[in-house]
């Protein structure tokens, strides 16, 4: 069977994607609901490694949505985090470190409506808006290159303004629409989520006393 994400062959009768872990089954089965293996946890979500969400939004609980993107969490042992963190101090760039046993990575596809559109997205226009703003400014400071004073102050302006576009694309990439709080048992701990759509789940304490 073919992933419709990540375009992996898995073996028939296969119903999660042996590499995303997205759900293979018919969009009938599984439109508005999960596979299984999430709960809630004092305002968290609890999801199991192989589960998926079920399509509603992840703040309003609302069934009427806009649109999905793939976020993919990593839990690292804080041991890594630390030696990652000691190597970045020593060399900025970028250094893969070896695999640990306790490191473990979750897809998610997280849906909203309209309303509860992603930040990430209006962070992406108001970063653009701004850019180009900077350059209008550049060019109204070329047209005044006769007034010193005047040139100056666009040119610094110009500048200011074109950093806080780059900073707000920047804080866009890297926004994360919901997070990882912990691991344990092939479980994820996330925070993120709204409480209507908490609500709309199983409590891992009644699961588990079942």
């Amino acid at each position: 069977m073919k992933c419709t994400r990540c375009k992996l062959i898995n073996p028939i009768n296969t119903t999660v994607c042996k590499r995303c872990y997205t759900s293979l089954l018919n969009k009938s089965q599984n439109s508005n609901e999960s596979r299984g293996g999430v709960y809630q946890d004092n305002g968290l979500l609890v999801i199991e490694l192989r589960a998926f969400l079920p399509k509603r939004c992840y703040k309003c609980n609302s069934s009427n949505i806009m649109a999905n993107a793939v976020q993919e969490l990593e839990y690292t042992p804080a041991l890594q985090q630390a030696l990652k963190f000691a190597v970045e101090q020593v060399m900025p760039l970028p250094i893969p470190l070896p695999l640990t046993p306790g490191k473990r990575t979750i897809k998610l596809e997280v849906s909203f409506c309209r309303q509860h559109r992603l930040l990430k997205h209006l962070l992406i226009k108001i970063g653009a808006g701004t850019l180009i703003f900077s350059i209008l400014c550049f060019i109204f400071a070329l047209i005044l290159k006769d007034s010193p004073e005047g040139f100056v102050y666009l040119i610094i302006a110009t500048v200011i303004i074109f950093c806080v576009g780059l900073l707000t694309l920047y804080g866009a990439t890297e926004y994360e629409i919901v997070k990882m709080d912990k691991y344990c048992d092939s479980y994820f701990w996330i925070k993120g989520f709204g409480e209507q759509y908490l609500k709309s789940f199983q409590s891992l304490n009644d699961a588990q006393n079942k």
